[in-house]
């Protein structure tokens, strides 16, 4: 949200209502604005692209990972199971280079799944179709 509230200083107002040119250049006219948002920490799941849900286990600080993604890694926590690719967990490139989310328990499983989730191993010639199936070439 935002806002914006007109101070009561300067001609008409509450405070210097009778205040001459001069004196109401200097204090009249004055605004104050501000804006904010508001969090919760309720869990809204997605609908659009979202297969399967499971159960949501809060971690809070208790699993240290590091994500490496952007090819720095950054220190954080699995601080809920949510959707980690599968071919970015606990993954290293061929010259042994972090570049997935680090130090995820073997007992992850994410809360929810997109309809058609990233395989662990993906084959560049299996596109996924509407029936689950790879088909070749499509």
């Amino acid at each position: 949200w935002n806002w914006v509230a007109d101070l009561p200083f300067g001609k008409g107002k509450r405070f210097g209502r009778n205040a001459n040119r001069a004196l109401d250049a200097v204090i009249g006219g004055w605004q104050v604005a501000g804006n904010g948002e508001w969090f919760s920490r309720y869990l809204a799941l997605g609908a659009g692209n979202w297969g399967s849900l499971g159960n949501v286990e809060i971690n809070n600080r208790n699993v240290p990972v590091q994500d490496c993604r952007s090819g720095v890694c950054f220190d954080g926590w699995l601080y809920y199971n949510g959707y980690i690719p599968a071919n970015r967990v606990n993954s290293t490139a061929a010259n042994g280079q972090p570049n997935g989310v680090m130090g995820v328990p073997a007992s992850y499983r994410p809360s929810s799944t997109p309809v058609w989730p990233t395989p662990a191993t993906p084959k560049p010639w299996a596109c996924p179709s509407p029936s689950g199936r790879a088909e070749p070439g499509r």
